[in-house]
Order: C-alpha cells, then structure tokens, then sequence
C-alpha cells in the first residue's frame, strides 16, 4: 500500500491473471483504507494488513466480514463479485472509455470488458447525434443521399 500516491498493489498470488497491478485509488477508498488501517492498528500495531483479524492475521477469503456488511441492510444474492460489476457499470455509464474501463479492471483483453459496453447506450445516442451538425462544404448526408438517389431513378 502506497499511501502517499493513493495506490494498491496485488502481488500475483492475490488475483486471478497471476501477474502483479498496481491500481490508483479514489478518495473515497483512501478514506476508508485510513479509517481500516487505524482499526487495525488499535489490535494489532505489528500486523502488516490493513485488513487483518484481532491476532493480526491476514484476511483471506472475506465473504463472512462482507456477508455481515450485507445482512444488515437485507441485500439478498450479494457476491463479492458485484462490487467489480458495479464499479465496471459505474465507469460506463459516467462515459468512461471501455479501454480505461479494461485497465481499472485489469481485464487481458477488451473483449471481457465490452460486456459493459451495453451500458452505454446514451453515449452512441451522443455520438450518432454528431452526424447531424454539418461542416461548411457539405450539405444534409440525408438530403445529399436522396438527390443521388433521385438523379439515378431510385427515390421514386
């Protein structure tokens, strides 16, 4: 953990493509490592985990500490997983380039994170919508297509 540059890194053993990433974080999630770390600290100084149990061991495998954070609320069919789909959803729909999308995500290929690509219907809304401004030394592509199509017999 960086805390200075506000970045993470996940060594190869912790993550599923086995090749080590070092991603920046936001201030809301610097915020909250802080907050997890001084907790931390309070039962176990010498532990180096930012998320640790009280005898200072390492978290492993979440899904209990999460299972409680979800309980409570009642969200039902909650998997770690969905954090990632949110974050991926949220970033699409904010007009976030898929590319950048694949890099935070730390997809091998685009091909994983076009799945989202859905999700960003009003940005081909936006970007269909450039065709109708027109430069000075064209006309209407509408109008110019139907008087091609007219002077070859075909738009009547």
């Amino acid at each position: 953990m960086d805390w200075e540059n506000a970045l993470i890194t996940l060594e190869p053993d912790d993550i599923k493509s086995a090749k080590r990433r070092t991603i920046p974080l936001n201030d809301n999630a610097m915020v909250a490592l802080k907050r997890r770390y001084r907790y931390s600290q309070t039962y176990r100084a010498a532990s180096p985990w930012v998320f640790c149990k009280r005898d200072g061991s390492r978290y492993v495998y979440p899904k209990p500490v999460f299972k409680k954070a979800w309980e409570k609320p009642r969200i039902v069919d909650f998997r770690i997983h969905d954090l990632r789909y949110t974050c991926a959803s949220w970033l699409v729909s904010k007009g976030v380039p898929l590319a950048d999308v694949k890099d935070v995500l730390g997809h091998s290929t685009i091909n994983m994170t076009e799945r989202y690509a859905q999700l960003a219907t009003h940005r081909a809304r936006d970007v269909v919508a450039r065709l109708g401004s027109r430069s000075s030394h064209a006309g209407s592509p509408v109008g110019n297509t139907e008087e091609l199509m007219v002077r070859k017999g075909e738009g009547q």
